[in-house]
């Protein structure tokens, strides 16, 4: 019998494939000898970064000429409107190559594993992990005045996504997330995990993850910290666990969200550009609703040294809950074990 096939479909940024990869190899591990495929999308970027996070031995199996395909109508520097425009005019096209580049190379049936996609493979059974439904967020953003994007090209958007969405097997959706999760989808602990760091911190610092996508508030928050920056272009995101480490400062994608749970780091995020995507928007509002972050107002970062206390009490309180839901906050291992049992 040949051995089963499972497909990574991640959406555009560095923490979807990581994500996906996570979720596959935990997935592997029930089920037995199978091979992951990842899309190269990032080139050797990407390879480093998954090697870094999952060792040389991880055996995933990179295919270039799907990443081109994935790439070709992902999110990149312009503006979030644009690249809705862009992706309704060509996905439908994209997604035909897709599956026939993937019936061609691994026939059709494999188990697709997605985070945030922004195609469907047309896995014979696709499982989508989400931080909420994007059409939910498109449809949300049509009654929010701080985002500007075009209503009419929301609401088309938010029923194409929706359409992708409903193709998927199961949707599961993190808890944290955008949003709670709705029916019928199903909740999840977080999938992210912390790891060992190496880098030496000997003095308060401050961590700052440089997201795949540019975010001009980011680079505005740079000039405003006053204390040594490590990022994660020169060192391993898993140094936010630190002690040295005083605070993350990150763009709200939930990779940052939830490396900040996990180690008791507070987060600031940067202010929402109008040019990015929604989901940033709505993540803002729930990092601090949640009480794991703030936003940042233009201070000064030593500045805001003195709310960190509360910070600090309100992720080990919030991370104590999620733990106690869920019995683990190996969102990896979890997603994993509900697929594995529909798997039968």
């Amino acid at each position: 019998m040949d051995s089963q096939i499972i497909i990574c479909n991640p959406g555009y940024g560095n923490g979807p494939y990581l994500r996906c990869a996570e979720i596959a190899l935990a997935l592997k591990e029930k089920l037995g000898e199978c091979r992951i495929v990842m899309p190269l999308i990032y080139g050797d970027k990407q390879k480093a970064i998954l090697e870094e996070e999952f060792g040389a031995g991880h055996r995933i199996e990179f295919d270039e000429w799907l990443g081109k395909l994935i790439d070709s109508i992902s999110f990149k520097h312009e503006s979030y409107e644009n690249w809705l425009l862009s992706w309704i005019e060509h996905v439908d096209h994209t997604q035909d190559e897709i599956k026939s580049h993937l019936a061609e190379h691994y026939g059709s049936d494999f188990i697709e594993i997605a985070r945030s996609p922004i195609v469907s493979l047309g896995g014979s059974k696709s499982f989508a992990v989400l931080f909420t439904r994007s059409s939910e967020i498109l449809s949300r953003a049509i009654d929010e005045d701080a985002i500007t994007i075009d209503k009419e090209l929301l609401k088309k958007a938010s029923d194409r996504m929706r359409q992708l969405e409903n193709g998927f097997t199961k949707i599961f959706i993190t808890d944290p997330g955008t949003f709670k999760a709705s029916e019928p989808d199903e909740s999840v602990p977080l999938t992210a995990s912390l790891k060992d760091n190496s880098t030496e911190v000997s003095e308060p610092s401050v961590y700052v993850s440089v997201s795949g996508i540019p975010n001009k508030k980011l680079d505005d928050i740079m000039n405003k910290i006053d204390l040594p920056v490590f990022t994660n272009k020169d060192t391993s995101p898993h140094i936010v666990a630190d002690e040295n480490i005083v605070l993350q400062v990150a763009r709200s994608g939930w990779g940052a969200c939830w490396m900040s749970l996990l180690s008791g780091t507070p987060l600031v995020v940067a202010e929402y550009d109008p040019s990015d995507d929604p989901e940033i928007y709505f993540n803002n509002k729930r990092t601090e609703e949640l009480g794991i972050g703030l936003i940042h107002k233009g201070e000064k970062i030593s500045e805001l040294m003195s709310k960190l206390p509360r910070l600090k009490k309100s992720i080990e309180d919030y991370r104590s809950g999620l733990e106690k839901k869920y019995g683990t906050l190996d969102g990896a291992e979890y997603v994993a074990g509900k697929i594995s049992a529909s798997n039968h």
